[in-house]
Parts: structure tokens; sequence; C-alpha cells
């Protein structure tokens, strides 16, 4: 069960992605494939991945489409904080890209606003594992 500060800022998320959503047309958003994932799909999607990676250790979480943070939100609501060692997004468009850094300022995510497959690779990529 997702603790108060969680579900506040899950919240903020849903808020601020609406909102953003609002300020593009459906043909801009399609063309850039800015969709996105269901709050609940989210949690269901990391509830099976916490399955999977039982007895593995901490999680490094990276997300590289991270739009507004519904797989971050959801990897804070499913495992457990003392199972979380770093967590890293990458996001391509800055209308979602610096409102998202800002709602996760202070969560322990570094966001980076770029293209995830142009980014340089930092040396603990390989260490992610989820």
């Amino acid at each position: 069960m997702p603790g108060k500060t969680t579900k506040l800022l899950e919240e903020r998320r849903l808020a601020l992605q609406a909102t953003l959503d609002a300020g593009k047309d459906p043909a801009e958003r399609n063309r850039m494939g800015q969709f996105a994932t269901p709050s609940r799909l989210a949690v269901d999607i990391l509830r099976y991945a916490k399955g999977q990676l039982k007895n593995r250790g901490n999680i490094r979480f990276i997300d590289p489409a991270i739009g507004t943070g519904s797989f971050y939100s959801a990897y804070l609501d499913v495992f457990p904080s003392t199972c979380i060692d770093a967590a890293a997004g990458y996001e391509i468009d800055p209308h979602y890209g610096v409102p998202a850094a800002k709602l996760w300022l202070g969560t322990g995510l570094k966001l980076h606003l770029g293209d995830f497959t142009s980014a340089k690779a930092p040396p603990e990529r390989d260490t992610f594992n989820l």
C-alpha cells in the first residue's frame, strides 16, 4: 500500500499529466508517440517485475521515455524504499520533462532532458535491472 506521500505525488502527477496533455493537440502527441501509461497498468507491470526480481538485490530503475513518470510513481508504490538503489529517467520533450523534473525533485530520480537513444551511456547503465 502506498504511503501518504506517494499517493499525494501520484495525484499531483495525474493532474500535471492532464494539464500537459491539454497543451498539445492529439496529432502532435501522436507524432511524438506520447501516450501516458495508465497508473493501474504501470502498477500491475511493476508488481509483475517485483516478482521476477525477487532475491536479486536492490533495484536500479531506468525509464527511457519517462513523460510525467507513471512508471516511476508505480516503482515508488510497489518497491519498499529499502530495496530502491537508484532511479533514472529520460524525456526528450521539455514540455513534459521540465514539469516532471520539478514534480519528482527530492525523490531520488535523476531525470535527464534528452533523447535516450543518443545519450552517452553512464558507467552504471549496465547495472540497471528494471
